[in-house]
């Protein structure tokens, strides 16, 4: 697998930088996207169970870990992302995201999603309010706003596209 450098990345978007994030018609299919995150949650889910002999704090840790590496790998791709055909691109430096940029991309999701999840009480589930609002401004942001963007690509600088290989 050849990994894509930043000059490859400006030659096959060269306006990435110019173009305003919320109204760009590059970016990923909403629909490509939503099925990219079902499959990455699941199997993120597998590896927290499979990880939770460590105790309850692997549901904590290895999403967040978990969400990062993925974008990492290759081309920009967690195994949802290569499955749908898309990768993550960081806007400012034009290549894939650093794992910073990455874990600030995932973080409000995973933690929404953890807390979600890990719920046992009625106080609790109150608290939970602002993360289902979180997630309903998450697929706001994906299905009407034209560029298809996430909150979280907004906090870590990054975009995703349809990747095509050159």
């Amino acid at each position: 697998m050849a990994s894509v450098t930043g000059g490859e990345y400006l030659e096959r978007f060269p306006s990435l930088a110019k173009e305003s994030v919320l109204s760009s018609k590059l970016g990923g299919n909403a629909v490509s996207r939503v099925w990219w995150k079902f499959i990455d949650v699941v199997i993120v889910s597998m590896l927290s169970v499979a990880f939770s002999w460590f105790g309850s704090y692997a549901f904590w840790i290895v999403p967040l870990v978990s969400f990062t590496v993925f974008e990492r790998f290759g081309r920009g791709q967690s195994p949802g992302k290569w499955l749908m055909g898309l990768h993550t691109v960081d806007v400012v430096q034009a290549r894939k995201s650093s794992y910073y940029g990455a874990f600030v991309r995932n973080l409000p999701f995973t933690v929404s999603l953890i807390l979600i999840f890990n719920f046992s009480g009625f106080a609790e589930l109150v608290l939970l309010a602002p993360h289902f609002l979180w997630i309903l401004m998450e697929a706001y942001f994906l299905f009407f706003i034209k560029s298809g963007v996430r909150v979280g690509d907004i906090l870590g600088s990054t975009r995703v596209f349809e990747y095509k290989d050159p």
